[in-house]
């Protein structure tokens, strides 16, 4: 339980302004939006508040870190919690319009695993968005993700972060890049976004 809640008072927090940007590309979504390694909440509460009309789930295999979310949105409608891991999701087949998530994928045991987990929940036509750490990020994009990243040893502390929390430029071009190609959605589009590396996929229509 510390941990969840000293992750929830620092590194969630420090991140608040990155997640109120990734739930913007999603805001007005219908059905089931998913937060796949959600922690202590923070995005999965973004999510909610962007999308009114979607039933939004923050999946973790944590309990101390689910605990920590339900306290943190229990004001917030249409927002519920399950614990499971990611390659092991409890949804139907077709049955969630998106998925996000972000700084999990390299805590994944089996990431190919969840990958495909994820496009079997997904409805036809229906969005992942998985993001995680990108150590090499630009200086300009770092600080435009959180001010404090204006100074140069908080960038040197938040590089050093995300290259634990993630992976590396080559490791996203040759090992990511690949998990995603031999999924079930056959590719991703890959591209830099501030502090993360984002990849979309998408389910093909039927």
């Amino acid at each position: 339980m510390v941990g969840a809640q000293f992750y929830a008072a620092a590194p969630a927090r420090f991140m608040l302004a990155a997640q109120e940007r990734i739930a913007k590309r999603v805001r007005g979504t219908r059905g089931v939006v998913v937060d796949v390694g959600c922690g202590p909440g923070e995005l999965t509460a973004a999510l909610a508040r962007r999308n009114p009309d979607a039933l939004v789930v923050g999946v973790d295999l944590s309990a101390p870190m689910l605990a920590q979310a339900r306290r943190s949105t229990r004001r917030l409608a249409r927002v519920v919690f399950a614990q499971a891991n990611a390659a092991r999701l409890p949804f139907a087949d077709n049955s969630v319009s998106v998925a996000i998530s972000v700084g999990s994928l390299h805590h994944w045991r089996n990431p190919l695993g969840g990958i495909n987990e994820i496009h079997r929940c997904l409805r036809p036509g229906g969005s992942a968005w998985i993001y995680d750490g990108y150590p090499q990020a630009a200086n300009a994009d770092m600080m435009r993700a959180h001010p404090a990243l204006r100074f140069g040893f908080a960038r040197r502390i938040a590089r050093a972060i995300l290259s634990v929390h993630g992976f590396n430029k080559d490791e996203y071009h040759d090992q990511v890049r690949v998990w995603f190609e031999r999924s079930r959605f056959g590719g991703c589009r890959m591209a830099p976004d501030l502090l993360w590396m984002r990849m979309e996929a998408r389910k093909e229509d039927r």
